[in-house]
This record gives C-alpha cells, sequence and structure tokens, in this order.
C-alpha cells in the first residue's frame, strides 16, 4: 500500500511532537514535511526542537534531519504533501484563517485545533462514533470553493474519554449523564500557573464538554440528544501530559423500569487520545 504523504504543521511543539512520534512507522501515513514558525524555518528539526524534545525516546531519524519549513508559506509546503495534521499555538482567529488558507490550497487538514470546531459545514469526529458526519466536508467546500481542501477536527481530550463509553448507552435514552475528567497542566496552556496540585472547574472546558459530546452523538439532520453532561466537573492536575481518569454516570428512567444507573471509568492520555480520532 502507498503510504499518504503527511505534513505536520505546528510540528515543533508538544502536540506536534506526539504527531511525530505516533506516526513512526504507521502503515499508513509517512511524515514528509514538518512545518512551524518562521523562527523555526531553515533549521533541521533537531535544531528547531532542540532541548523542548518532551519525551523519554529520541526523535524518529527521518524526521529529524528534515528540515523545517515556515507554516506561512503554504506553496513549499504544498509540494510535499497530501493532507496536513495541523496543531498550532496561535489566537483561534490565526488558526481559522491559517486553516481555510491550506484549504483554500486544496490540502485537507485534520485539525487538533478548537478555532473551527464550532463551523457547522467542519466536522467534529470520532470515526467510530459519528463517521456519518463526514458527509458535511461537500457543504464546506461549497462555502470554501475548493476541489479537494477541507477542515475536519476532533474533540478534545475529555470528551474522547467518555463519548465512546456513553454512545452504546443512548438506546436508554439517558436522563442525566455526569462526568468528571482529571486532565494535565498542560491542556490549559503552557503559561497556566500551577499554585497547588489541583486547579478545578474550568469553565471553558465544562462548556465544551457539554456542547461537543451532544453534537458527536447527533445526526446531520437528527435532533441531538436530549440529556447532556450535568455540570461536567474538570480538573487540572500538575502532570506535564496525559489524563488521570474519565468517570461517566449515566441515570435512565424511560426504557427500563426503574432508575438504571451506570458509572464507567477509564484512563487515557490526553495526547494519544487526541490523535485517536485523526490517525
Amino acid at each position: 500500500m502507498e503510504k499518504y504523504r503527511v505534513g505536520i504543521v505546528g510540528a515543533t511543539g508538544m502536540v506536534g511532537q506526539r504527531f511525530i512520534s505516533l506516526l513512526k512507522d504507521h502503515p499508513w501515513f509517512e511524515v514528509n514535511c514538518v512545518a512551524a514558525s518562521a523562527r523555526s524555518a531553515g533549521k533541521t528539526y533537531r535544531e528547531a526542537v532542540g532541548e523542548r524534545w518532551a519525551f523519554s525516546w529520541e526523535i524518529p531519524e527521518k524526521v529529524a534531519g528534515m528540515t523545517v519549513v515556515d507554516a506561512a508559506d503554504i506553496d513549499e509546503v504544498s509540494k510535499h504533501v497530501d493532507f496536513v495534521f495541523c496543531a498550532v499555538d496561535m489566537k483561534k482567529d490565526e488558526i481559522r484563517a491559517l486553516e481555510e488558507a491550506y484549504a483554500k490550497h486544496e490540502i485537507p487538514v485534520v485539525s487538533n485545533n478548537s478555532a473551527c470546531r464550532g463551523i457547522e459545514d467542519v466536522p467534529m469526529v470520532v470515526p467510530e462514533i459519528n463517521a456519518d458526519h463526514l458527509a458535511v466536508i461537500e457543504a464546506q467546500k461549497k462555502r470554501l470553493g475548493t476541489k479537494n481542501g477541507f477542515i475536519a477536527v476532533k474533540p478534545n481530550c475529555s470528551i474522547q474519554s467518555y463519548v465512546p463509553a456513553l454512545t452504546p448507552l443512548l438506546d436508554f435514552e439517558p436522563e442525566k449523564v455526569s462526568v468528571c475528567t482529571y486532565q494535565a497542566i498542560s491542556g490549559a496552556g503552557k503559561t497556566f500557573i500551577i499554585s497547588s496540585s489541583v486547579a478545578s472547574g474550568l469553565s471553558m472546558t465544562r462548556i465544551a464538554a457539554s456542547t461537543a459530546s451532544l453534537r458527536l452523538c447527533g445526526g446531520i439532520f437528527v435532533a441531538r440528544p436530549t440529556a447532556m453532561p450535568d455540570a461536567p466537573f474538570t480538573s487540572r492536575f500538575g502532570y506535564r501530559a496525559g489524563s488521570i481518569s474519565g468517570s461517566l454516570s449515566v441515570s435512565s428512567k424511560l426504557k427500563l423500569n426503574g432508575t438504571v444507573s451506570l458509572s464507567i471509568s477509564r484512563s487515557i492520555s490526553s495526547a494519544s487520545g487526541a490523535m485517536r480520532a485523526s490517525v
């Protein structure tokens, strides 16, 4: 099987490094281009990352020697890729502009960023759950005026930890869903100050957990489930990467006699989980 040529936009950051690590020896994809900010452009990937390589294993040798391309030089990136994974540290409006620019250059974008998650014709996908949502890409292409270029996004890491467990239970029409997640401090941004072992109740993550889970479980032309996570509780722990666990409690009274409550605990790495929907 001939592999797809993949570019990593934002390759020097922690998520970009995780992409590179997980794509090593991948049966479908071959990393063929690494792109980052102008200050990294022109250096080898090893030089650009330097001591910021976040993992105990070595940088894959093929990638280590690649010359980093300026992520803004889309014409140059397009020469080397069939599509890109995007994980950049920029303002949301800048991310959306960059990703749409790639799409308009006929480069499909699979995004780890949140900037385009709220756009109706941009599918947010966990393939095992809602692969049918990819059908909205045709509407997006019409809006962007493209033949092949589009943007698809993944949900945030906390969503991925419990929605796969929740989805099979939707047949029981749950009335209430309670969720707790415990995530690494890195998800709150590299400038976040750790003043204690746990930072709780992060409101934006709570909102994302409520709305994104409904989007994943709904159909393209079908009303979304009426039960949404009830005041999701999110905590940041003083760990560099990953999530400690996610817990899910579901209550249903509609299709079974009495009330059925189910509690599920899962462990998941937020960085590797981020790849689950993409790779």
